[in-house]
């Protein structure tokens, strides 16, 4: 199975190719996968996920719980969860990164703060840590990658892998991708 994320401007799908497997399909929905949108703009400016049916159209909205971040990334987790990153929302940081169940849509925070500015992109790494890319952390604020430890503490589960300091590469780092060699 392969995962794919299409990027729309500010929004974001992800798709379960090929067609044929069944994934992410809450009840009522009766196609072989399920696209989800992160939009930070949608509901009024607090953004959130929206489940669209690709045989109908039908759109289910899924606001986000708290009101101090807004939806950036989305990456198939666990056990059919969605990996939602955040963006900060005013002087509040948000939660940085959370885990959503498909099914009855309760959120759980994975980590937050610490070195979280902007999360963006992510992947699971293949001992069930989370790397994610944050285009504004790292000791210069150019941008970092950071392995999460989703069983750790939310406040302290965070190391930093490469920054802009040890990686002069880094501009503006949002997407990443675990790829066998």
């Amino acid at each position: 199975m392969e995962i794919a994320t299409i990027h729309f401007g500010k929004a974001r799908a992800l798709l379960a190719l090929p067609v044929g497997l069944l994934l992410l399909a809450p009840a009522g929905f009766a196609q072989e996968y399920s696209v989800f949108v992160a939009d930070g703009e949608a509901f009024g400016g607090i953004g959130g996920l929206i489940l669209i049916d690709p045989v109908t159209g039908q759109q289910t909205a899924i606001p986000l719980g708290a009101d101090d971040g807004q939806p950036n990334f989305l990456e198939a987790g666990p056990e059919s969860s969605l990996l939602v990153s955040e963006f900060p929302i005013g002087p509040a940081f948000g939660r940085g990164l959370i885990r959503v169940d498909p099914i009855s849509w309760t959120e759980t925070i994975l980590s937050q703060g610490q070195f979280f500015q902007t999360p963006s992109g992510m992947a699971i790494d293949t001992d069930g840590t989370i790397l994610v890319a944050d285009d504004e952390a790292g000791l210069n604020g150019q941008g970092a990658i950071l392995r999460i430890d989703p069983l750790g503490d939310v406040d302290t589960n965070q190391t930093l892998v490469v920054d802009a300091i040890n990686c002069p590469l880094f501009e503006v780092p949002r997407v990443i991708v675990i790829h066998p060699s």
